[in-house]
């Protein structure tokens, strides 16, 4: 008798169709790393680690430029942000 493991009918997979791929998320999350961003309650004067990040894609194609802002978390926000200043701060130094 075969091995259920092997047998071809039980190997499990996944249905998408296209508008399962590019579905709008309802919870807002980290353009980086995916992590759901917390809920802000509304009226709450104490941020602290509720503040939320932004990050902007800029593409162009002749004259036409977009801009697409896009959600990012605390820490993945820093990281970007330190890496840029760092590279600047290199190309300074070189040029």
């Amino acid at each position: 008798m075969a091995d259920e493991a092997q047998d071809p009918r039980k190997i499990p997979y996944l249905r998408a169709s296209v508008g399962d791929l590019f579905r709008a998320r309802t919870v807002p999350s980290c353009d980086a790393c995916g992590e759901e961003l917390p809920v802000e309650p509304s009226g709450s004067d104490d941020e602290g680690f509720q503040i939320r990040g932004k990050g902007t894609y800029v593409s162009s194609r002749g004259a036409a430029v977009q801009y697409e802002d896009v959600p990012l978390c605390p820490s993945c926000g820093s990281a970007i942000a330190l890496t840029a200043l760092r590279q600047w701060d290199i190309e300074d130094e070189e040029g």
